[in-house]
C-alpha cells in the first residue's frame, strides 16, 4: 500500500524523527541516506562538511545525529535498514532484491495476531 513517511518522537533529543519507509505490522523501516546530507562515511571523513543549503555540521555530527534517530527506532521495537545513495546507484537490482528478501524473511517469521 502507499506509504509515507513515518514519524515517531524522540524522549531523549525531544523532537519527531521522520523515517523514509515503513511497513508497520513487520516493525521494519527503510532509510534512504544520500550521500551528501547524510555524508556518506566512505566519502567523508569524521572532520569534512558535506556542502549542502545551510549545513555547518561535520560529518561526524551528522552520523552521530542519525545514530539517534535509527536508536530511537530500535528502542520501540523496530529493525532499521539504511540505504546509501551510492550503493543504490551501483547495484540497484541486488539492492531491491535484499529489500524483498529481508521483508519476505520477516512477515515468514511474525507472529500471526
Amino acid at each position: 500500500k502507499l506509504n509515507k513517511e513515518f514519524g515517531k518522537f524522540n524522549t531523549i533529543t525531544k523532537r519527531y524523527n521522520f523515517y523514509d519507509f515503513a511497513i508497520l505490522d513487520i516493525n521494519f523501516i527503510i532509510e534512504f541516506n544520500g550521500n551528501i546530507y547524510h555524508a556518506n562515511p566512505k566519502i567523508y571523513s569524521a572532520s569534512d562538511v558535506p556542502r549542502f543549503r545551510g549545513n555547518k555540521l561535520t560529518a561526524e555530527e551528522i552520523w552521530k545525529t542519525d545514530e539517534k534517530k535509527y536508536e530511537n527506532a530500535a528502542n520501540l521495537g523496530y529493525e532499521i535498514l539504511v540505504i546509501w545513495e551510492q550503493d543504490y546507484l551501483n547495484d540497484k537490482h541486488k539492492i531491491i532484491a535484499d529489500i524483498i528478501h529481508i521483508i519476505k524473511d520477516r512477515y515468514d517469521k511474525r507472529v500471526p495476531d
